[in-house]
């Protein structure tokens, strides 16, 4: 478990399937920066999101590589302005279920991308992040488009670059995200802005050598030292 700590903020993690390819006859709708609509069939995700694979029990879920070898739930990786802070290599990553997601826009102009979350049966929160970094949220998808009568086509849509094709997308029955009455805990971020965000259910997260995750109900110090996270009343 050894390399780089991060924090990660899950803002609602999935309780069923992701809607990902082959999950409805939904297909997904992708308006590209000319303004064409296109239907997308077989569609999947191959850069911009992460399996929640801590989530999946350890002895069933397969080993690292891509999001195609890894179990879980598929959430959208976004980074927010307040969490560019340069040192922060990894900084504040804030996963957001695909089940969750209504629609993501991006805005060449103002170099962002924003995504609109399902947070009521009518209400809708949205969240936004650069992209004027590198690497930083990028999205890229593959998928077969519908041309009518004369059958059905690859295609590849690309966003948050100076030359992506993705103006908009929206995803097929999105579902509005669990309610959260008690949030015990106050995490301080280290950003610009010093950020304090509630949370509840805090789980110290570690990356294996294999690559996968596993969330532990403990803190690991030094060698061998393990300090059960409900014993903490602080931690800096």
């Amino acid at each position: 478990m050894k390399g780089r700590r991060w924090l990660v903020v899950v803002l609602a993690v999935a309780g069923g399937t992701s809607l990902a390819a082959g999950d409805g006859p939904e297909p997904l709708r992708v308006t590209d920066t000319a303004d064409k609509v296109h239907v997308l069939k077989n569609w999947k995700i191959t850069l911009g999101t992460r399996r929640l694979d801590w989530l999946v029990p350890g002895e069933s879920r397969p080993g690292g590589g891509n999001n195609a070898a890894v179990a879980g739930p598929e959430a959208l990786v976004l980074r927010e302005d307040d969490s560019m802070n340069p040192p922060l290599v990894q900084g504040i990553t804030t996963l957001l279920p695909l089940e969750h997601v209504r629609a993501v826009r991006f805005d060449a102009e103002k170099q962002s991308m924003t995504v609109e979350l399902m947070s009521g049966p009518e209400a809708v929160h949205e969240v936004r992040g650069p992209t004027k970094y590198k690497d930083v949220n990028k999205l890229v998808i593959e998928a077969e488009t519908d041309l009518g009568t004369l059958g059905v086509a690859e295609a590849k849509f690309i966003g948050g670059t100076s030359k992506g094709t993705i103006k908009s997308l929206a995803f097929p029955r999105p579902k509005a995200l669990p309610v959260l009455d008690n949030l015990p805990v106050t995490i301080v971020a280290n950003d610009k802005a010093q950020t304090v965000h509630k949370a509840a259910d805090v789980q110290p997260l570690y990356r294996r050598a294999d690559g996968r995750h596993v969330a532990l109900p403990f803190v690991v110090f030094k060698k061998a030292v393990k300090v059960e996270l409900a014993k903490l009343s602080r931690l800096r």
